[in-house]
């Protein structure tokens, strides 16, 4: 998508932004496109926070850096839903222009913050529960703050749930073990989970669960769903690609399911 589509976002931040959630978070990035005009920058800047937060463990060498730079992030939110001037960072900067009157969000937001805490001390995987305990963090937090975004009225229960499967499952596919458990990703810790192929299974039937408490959507909300339906793909241990990606979410779009 090119960068002025997301006004009032300036065109070089929504560039820089867009970039970082393509790779972070692309399934979310690719539904985008279907997001309504007036909600699609405020979307990007969700996105690229949640990017920002899962991205926190691999900054940072010790807790006590981690801890210093996610209170930095609280700061930041009480600038970004506040009255003033905010600091002179790009991600700060766009989600004042975009989520400034969307006070709904700075709770959500904040929960990502704080869960960001637990990647900086040693902590195992050893069954669905915890997995999606984790990808709850951030999977299940965006995926909720994008519905919220979208229908400020809708239930998120399910689409926290639909998003932590959904994050999950991504993180078995992409296997990126770290060297390190003290500090880790999301990711990582789920990675390095036994019995791979079990948690997958459990995983997919804890998504297909929560997939079918929230579909048909209702059409305000379904680009979420588009993005999250590739959780289907990845139950089965493969990456859509991305004509693949196009045309599931296109569907998604098109029946809400």
């Amino acid at each position: 998508m090119h960068p002025e589509r997301f006004a009032p976002i300036n065109m070089e931040t929504a560039a820089e932004l867009l970039a970082a959630v393509s790779l972070a978070e692309p399934d979310h990035a690719a539904a985008l496109a279907y997001y309504p005009d007036d909600k699609r920058a405020a979307g990007l800047a969700l996105m690229a926070f949640a990017a920002e937060m899962r991205s926190v463990p691999l900054r940072v060498s010790e807790p006590m850096l981690g801890a210093i730079r996610l209170q930095w992030w609280r700061e930041a939110l009480d600038e970004v839903f506040g009255e003033g001037r905010v600091r002179a960072h790009p991600l700060v900067s766009a989600l004042a222009v975009t989520l400034r009157e969307a006070a709904h969000l700075n709770p959500p937001m904040l929960m990502m913050i704080d869960g960001t805490e637990t990647f900086f001390s040693h902590a195992d995987v050893t069954g669905a529960k915890a997995a999606l305990d984790v990808a709850a963090v951030h999977d299940g937090g965006l995926a909720g703050g994008l519905v919220a975004l979208l229908d400020p009225t809708a239930e998120l229960e399910g689409w926290h749930k639909a998003g932590a499967a959904y994050g999950a499952l991504r993180a078995l596919v992409r296997a990126e073990p770290g060297g390190r458990t003290d500090i880790e990703t999301p990711t990582a810790r789920i990675a390095r989970a036994p019995h791979a192929e079990q948690l997958r299974r459990e995983l997919l039937a804890a998504f297909n669960a929560a997939w079918t408490a929230i579909t048909p959507a209702d059409q305000a909300v379904a680009p979420v769903a588009a993005a999250l339906k590739s959780a289907r793909t990845l139950g089965q241990g493969r990456r859509p690609g991305m004509l693949a990606r196009r045309l599931m979410q296109f569907g998604t779009i098109a029946r809400g399911k």
